[in-house]
C-alpha cells in the first residue's frame, strides 16, 4: 500500500472523533470514514447503489464519471460482484485504498471477489451494513443469517462486528493496520454507547471484558458481538454479580492473542454466546456444553421488538434458556 498510509497514527486521528449516542454503527463508521478521507487521499469509496443507506460515501468529494476522474466516490450500480472485482483491481495498483459497501445479506453476490482479495492479501475494506434480522420490515431477503459465519470462514479475511461507536473506532484502526482485506459488519438500528472499562488497546485484542464479575467464582460467562452486547449486559444484571460479560467483535483478532490471555478471558462455569446469526463456530469458545443463543432459520418481516420476541432475543427468554440448559446439563452429569 502507499507509504502515506503506513506513516499515519490512525488512533490519534480516529479516537477523538465524536459520535452521538445512540447511533447506528453504520453512521458512526460513516463519520469515521469521512474524517479519514481527509488524511488518506488514496481512499476511494463506493457502493452498490446503496450509499445513502449503507453510509459508504464521502460528503466532501464528487463522483467519478465517464468524463471526470477527480471525484473519490464511485456509483457501482446494483452489481456487487463487479464492484468487488473493481475494488480488487484498484488495490492491486497499490495506489488506491478501496472502501466498498452494501448490505451484509448481499455479500454472497461478491463472495468469489472477496475470496480472491484474501488469496492475494489485497487491502480492501468492505463496509457491510444492515447486519442482522433486526433490519426489521425489509424481511428475510434482506436479513443476514449465515453471512457473518460464512465470512469468518474465509482464510485471511478480518471480520469485525462492533457493538457501539467506540468499537467502530477500534474496527477502523484494526482494518487500516491489517495487511489484507477487512469486513466491517455494521448495524442499521441505533446502538447505545456502552460504559467501557477497557481501552482501544484492549478492544484491539478482539475480545475483552466489559463487565467484570464481583465474586471469586465466575458462574456465568457471556460472549456477544454487535448489537447483542447490550442484550448480554441486560442478561448479566439479572444473573447476578458472579457474571462476566465479554464483547467479542473479532474472532480473528482474538485468535492471535496469547494462550494465557485467551484462557484468562474465557473463564466461567456456564458459558453462553449471544449473536443474531447461526451458531457455527461459537462452540470453539464456549465448549461443547456451552449455550449458543443463535438462529437456525431465516428471518421474518416485522418490527425489531416483534423479531426479538419471535426469535428469542429478549432478556427473559435468554434467562429461561440458560436456566433450562443448566438444569439439563446437571441432570446429565
Amino acid at each position: 500500500m502507499p507509504s502515506a498510509l503506513t506513516k499515519l497514527n490512525y488512533q490519534s486521528i480516529i479516537e477523538p472523533i465524536i459520535c452521538s449516542s445512540p447511533i447506528a454503527s453504520r453512521w458512526a463508521s460513516h463519520e469515521i470514514l469521512n474524517t479519514l478521507s481527509e488524511y488518506i487521499p488514496e481512499m476511494v469509496v463506493g457502493s452498490a447503489d446503496l450509499s445513502s443507506s449503507d453510509g459508504t460515501f464521502l460528503r466532501n468529494h464528487g463522483f467519478i464519471s465517464r468524463n471526470c476522474f477527480e471525484g473519490r466516490n464511485i456509483k457501482y450500480g446494483v452489481r456487487e460482484f463487479a464492484m468487488g472485482c473493481i475494488a480488487a483491481g484498484m488495490s492491486q495498483t497499490e495506489l488506491v485504498l478501496p472502501v466498498i459497501g452494501t448490505f451484509l445479506a448481499f455479500a454472497d453476490y461478491m463472495r468469489s471477489a472477496i475470496r480472491m482479495t484474501c488469496l492475494m492479501r489485497l487491502k480492501v475494506i468492505y463496509h457491510f451494513t444492515h447486519d442482522s434480522i433486526f433490519v426489521g420490515h425489509d424481511g428475510p431477503t434482506h436479513q443476514p443469517i449465515e453471512q457473518i459465519s460464512s465470512l469468518r470462514g474465509i482464510p485471511g479475511l478480518l471480520v469485525i462486528r462492533p457493538a457501539d461507536s467506540f468499537e467502530v473506532k477500534m474496527a477502523w484502526i484494526a482494518a487500516l493496520e491489517y495487511k489484507g482485506p477487512t469486513a466491517l459488519i455494521l448495524s442499521r438500528q441505533p446502538l447505545s454507547e456502552i460504559n467501557h472499562n477497557g481501552s482501544i488497546k484492549n478492544a484491539l485484542k478482539g475480545a475483552y471484558i466489559i463487565k467484570h464479575e464481583e465474586t471469586d467464582v465466575i458462574e456465568h460467562l457471556l460472549l456477544a458481538t454487535g448489537s447483542e452486547v447490550q442484550l448480554a449486559l441486560e442478561v448479566a444484571r439479572e444473573l447476578g454479580p458472579a457474571t462476566r460479560v465479554v464483547s467479542m467483535p473479532s474472532w480473528e483478532l482474538f485468535d492471535k492473542q496469547s494462550n494465557a490471555y485467551k484462557k484468562a478471558l474465557l473463564q466461567g462455569n456456564f458459558k453462553v454466546s449471544i449473536e443474531a446469526g447461526i451458531e457455527q463456530g461459537w462452540h470453539k469458545y464456549i465448549g461443547s456444553n456451552g449455550i449458543a443463543i443463535a438462529l437456525s432459520e431465516f428471518g421474518e418481516c416485522g418490527s425489531i421488538t416483534d423479531l426479538q420476541k419471535h426469535f428469542g432475543y429478549t432478556t427473559k427468554q435468554i434467562l429461561n434458556k440458560i436456566m433450562q440448559s443448566k438444569v439439563e446439563l446437571c441432570a446429565s452429569l
